[in-house]
Parts: C-alpha cells; sequence; structure tokens
C-alpha cells in the first residue's frame, strides 16, 4: 500500500486544492466588490460606512475625532493611524487621477487588499525560517500561509475600509524582523519590532498582542536590556498619543463612557465560525500539541528555539485577549486573524523537532487531510449557497436605488433605516450624520447625550428627512415622528421616506 498511497503527498495535493478553492471564493468576491467602471457603493465588513464618511472629512480637512455624546454624535473608534494612512493615499490617488470623491472608499478598498497580500508575503517569510528544509511542514508554509490571509476567516475583510487586516499584518511583520535580526542583532531587533508593534496599536487600540508576545518571550529569555526597550518604547509611545490626542480622541480611544457588554451568543457565534472556517489550522495545531509535552529537556528545547518560542508567547497573549473580547458587541471573526496566523506559526515550528517519519507519517497526513477536506466543503458550501455569500452586488443596487429616491428631499437627513445613505456621493445636504453601531445601546443604557441625542433631534423636527424600514412605526429613539412629519414615499427601494410636514416633497 505504502507503494501506492504517499500521505505526504496527498497531504499536499489537498492543501493545494484547499488553496485554489479558497482563491476561487475570494476572486468571486472581489468581482463583486470592485469595478474599474463605476465607484460601487457596497458594504463588506458592516461599519464601512462610517469608515467611509471618517476618511471623507479627513481628506476634506474636517476634525477627525469629536465627542460622540455630543452633536452631531459622530464615533470615530479606531486608532489615528488608520484614518492618516488610510485618508492620506487615497485622497492622494483621487487627487492625482482627478476621479469624483465617490471613489474614495474604493481606493480604500485597494489598500486594504494590498495590506493582505504583504502579510501573505511576511507569512510565507516566517513560516518557512520556521520550518527544516525538505520537510512536509516547509512544503506547507506557502498553502497556509495563503489559507490565514486568503481564506475563508479574512473573506471579504480582505478589501474591507477596516482597520484589522493593516493591524493584523504589522503584528506579523513585527515578529519577521523580530526573529530574524535577533541573533545577531537583538537591539536593532527589538527596536525595529517595537516601531512595527507600535505601528499595529496606531492602527488599533486593541492591537496589543504582538507587543505583549515580545514582552514574554524576553522575560522568559530574562533578556532585560531588550525588555526594557519594549516597555520604553510602547508605554512612552501610548502615553505620548494620549497626552498629545484632544479630549474626544482619549475617550474615543479608551471607549470611556461607552458601552462594553460581552454578550454570549455573540462569543458563540464568532467562534463557530471560526472553527467551520479554519479547519486546516485547526488539524495542524492538533497534529503538532503533542510535540509541547514532554521532559525538561524538550521544554528547555522549545524557550532555545526562538521561533517555537515566540509564536506560543504570540499564541497566548493573542487567545487571552481576543478570544474572550470577540463576545464585545459588534465583534467579529476579525478578531482572530492574528490568533490563527500564530496557531499555524506555532504549529509549525513545533512539528521541526518532530521526527520527520511522524511528521509526514500516515497518522498526522490524516489528520491534516481531514481538516482540507473540511475546509473545501465549507468554501464549497458557500459557492453552492448553503452558508455565507460571494457577492455584496446587491449593496450597490439597493444603494443606488435608494439615492434615487432620495434626489430632491430636504435636508438634514438622519439615515436610520440605512446609514450608508449618509455619505456624500449617495445624497446631497449638510450636515451628514451617522447612527453609529454603539448609539441604541448608549440610549438605551440611558447614557447622557447632548440635546437630547437623535430623539431630542426628531422631536424638535430639526431633521428634513427621516428613513425608517418599510412599515415601520414613525418613530426613532423614542420620539414619535406623527404630527411632524409625514410619509413622503412608501417603500421605495425598500425605505419609508418620511420629511417634515412643512416641507415638500412628492
Amino acid at each position: 500500500m505504502s507503494d501506492r498511497f504517499h500521505p505526504a503527498a496527498a497531504t499536499q495535493a489537498l492543501a493545494w486544492l484547499g488553496v485554489l478553492a479558497a482563491a476561487a471564493l475570494m476572486a468571486a468576491r472581489g468581482w463583486s466588490t470592485f469595478s474599474v467602471s463605476e465607484p460601487l457603493m457596497v458594504i463588506t465588513s458592516g461599519t464601512d460606512e462610517e469608515t467611509a464618511l471618517i476618511l471623507w472629512k479627513y481628506v476634506h480637512g474636517e476634525r477627525l475625532y469629536s465627542d460622540p455624546n455630543k452633536f452631531p454624535f459622530t464615533a470615530t473608534y479606531y486608532n489615528w493611524l488608520f484614518y492618516v494612512f488610510y485618508g492620506t493615499l487615497s485622497g492622494a490617488v483621487v487627487k492625482l487621477l482627478a476621479l469624483d470623491i465617490a471613489w474614495l472608499p474604493v481606493i480604500g478598498r485597494w489598500i486594504s487588499l494590498g495590506w493582505t497580500v504583504l502579510g501573505f508575503a511576511g507569512g510565507v517569510a516566517i513560516l518557512r525560517d520556521a520550518t527544516a528544509p525538505d520537510s512536509l511542514p516547509r512544503r506547507l508554509a506557502l498553502p497556509y500561509a495563503a489559507f490565514v490571509f486568503f481564506g475563508p476567516l479574512v473573506g471579504f475583510w480582505a478589501f474591507a475600509l477596516n482597520v484589522e487586516i493593516a493591524a493584523t499584518v504589522c503584528g506579523v511583520l513585527a515578529t519577521l524582523a523580530f526573529v530574524r535580526l535577533y541573533d545577531n542583532a537583538p537591539v536593532r531587533a527589538t527596536l525595529l519590532a517595537c516601531l512595527l508593534a507600535y505601528a499595529a496599536w496606531s492602527f488599533k487600540q486593541s492591537h496589543v498582542m504582538i507587543v505583549g508576545a515580545l514582552g514574554l518571550f524576553l522575560l522568559i529569555r530574562r533578556d532585560w536590556r531588550c525588555l526594557a526597550i519594549v516597555c520604553v518604547t510602547q508605554w512612552g509611545g501610548w502615553g505620548a498619543a494620549l497626552a498629545i490626542g484632544s479630549e474626544a480622541y482619549v475617550k474615543t480611544l479608551l471607549f470611556i463612557g461607552t458601552d462594553k457588554t460581552l454578550e454570549f451568543p455573540r462569543f458563540l457565534v464568532n467562534l463557530t465560525n471560526l472553527v467551520s472556517k479554519t479547519t486546516p489550522i485547526l488539524a495542524l495545531s492538533l497534529v503538532a500539541l503533542p510535540a509541547l509535552f514532554g521532559t525538561s529537556a524538550r521544554r528547555a528545547a522549545i524557550v532555545a528555539d526562538k521561533h517555537a518560542l515566540i509564536s506560543l508567547c504570540g499564541l497566548f497573549v493573542s487567545a487571552l485577549i481576543t478570544i474572550p473580547f470577540s463576545a464585545k458587541q459588534g465583534a467579529g471573526e476579525n478578531y482572530y486573524f492574528l490568533l490563527t496566523f500564530f496557531m499555524v506559526y506555532a504549529a509549525l515550528a513545533l512539528l521541526r523537532s518532530v521526527p520527520a517519519q511522524r511528521a509526514a507519517g500516515l497518522g498526522s497526513s490524516g489528520v491534516l487531510m481531514v481538516g482540507w477536506l473540511a475546509g473545501i466543503a465549507a468554501i464549497v458550501s458557500v459557492f453552492l449557497g448553503v452558508n455565507g455569500r460571494i457577492s455584496v452586488q446587491n449593496w450597490h443596487d439597493k444603494n443606488l436605488a435608494q439615492s434615487r429616491c432620495l434626489a430632491g428631499m430636504p435636508s438634514p437627513l438622519l439615515p436610520v433605516a440605512n446609514p450608508y445613505m449618509a455619505l456624500p456621493w449617495a445624497t446631497q445636504g449638510e450636515p451628514r450624520f451617522s447612527i453609529s453601531y454603539n448609539y441604541p445601546r448608549d440610549r438605551s443604557a440611558g447614557r447622557w447625550f447632548e440635546q437630547g441625542g437623535f430623539g431630542g433631534l426628531v422631536e424638535r423636527g430639526y431633521f428634513g428627512t427621516i428613513l425608517l424600514a418599510p412599515g415601520a412605526t414613525p418613530s426613532f429613539d423614542g420620539a414619535d415622528l406623527t404630527g411632524r412629519y409625514r410619509l413622503a414615499k412608501a417603500n421605495c427601494a425598500g425605505i419609508d421616506i418620511y420629511v417634515r410636514a412643512a416641507d415638500g416633497g412628492s
């Protein structure tokens, strides 16, 4: 049988088949997201419209951070580097090519895709460094890196107006720089890793996982000089940003005065998605798990192996932070991106010490093949319409139709039923209002909002137009629209359009 069936070769073949399936799904999703003929008005991550509005404000020189409890109740939840990097680059491209401002989020999506490709390249480099030459783990490095960054877990996030990919890639590059330079130039390695780790935090303030990984690695190695560098640069950098930033920046960055509820149902959904979308990674972790246990000499060997140690430190810290906080309201499986990279990195690094015959044997290969088969089946189920989605074209069609419905309607607009209509390429009129995802929860919790929040403005008849779901009770945020507003258009492309009773409208 061994002459006819080679487990290692079969595992490789299935891994590449899984990568091809993932690439096909990613390509299909990208096809519905990008167009060279028109700027598609699509949603990929769930809050694209919030980010797009902030980027538009940044490009036009408006204030980046404002108090979400004060008029106009705009929330800017990500850290400063995300808006500066994406806003500066996408704004420059729009200006250079003389494009309509509607192309701004499209350019931002290309930037996210660029980060994804960069993460894949960095992942390949570090996984190949961590594996033995001419071994099954080395041959699996590239397909596993591809599955991490182009697989179903990342999915539409690869080209979303979201911070997660950029922050994750900065963490991967920080790890790569550290392990490649540490043996010969530990101080230089630590400084470069700290710079990239600070960039990860500056994209998204919760991305402290790589800092924790570096600190734990250096603590275990008792490298006090480099550990001091990590502490001084990161604590100093965080402190400087908070000291220089405005009061509104500090408030939103630290989520002061806003809902931070952890929801068990949200946790179960995200954890289920993690398991169903990463079966090849879970199988690899299962195969490598026995390598963690053994004699004191084995544990000493792990500490001596920089790849094994830093990957395990990264896995421990990222799991400690991202798994519980994936229960946060509004959280998604994007919280797990860095975690899955460290799962692959740790598994391949640990397998380096496993005898080649066992790593490529029928038992280990069998587990890996089952994992890849399950992953392929999950991807096929998306193409069959059983799970997930392939296209976001329907978002563009709906937003375009609703934009036409709102032509000529009085401003300001309160887009309750569809926040995308707050964007300047969808509707006319100023000022613009975006209802942040946290706003309803903060109102339900009884938190203070200037002028009574949106509800108070509705009661005073401030808005010219209000969008509600078709057939919805004419009220919002505790304010009754009856008497102040009249229904101008019912179920126009999926929205009921109310206008001030004193205003015109067809």
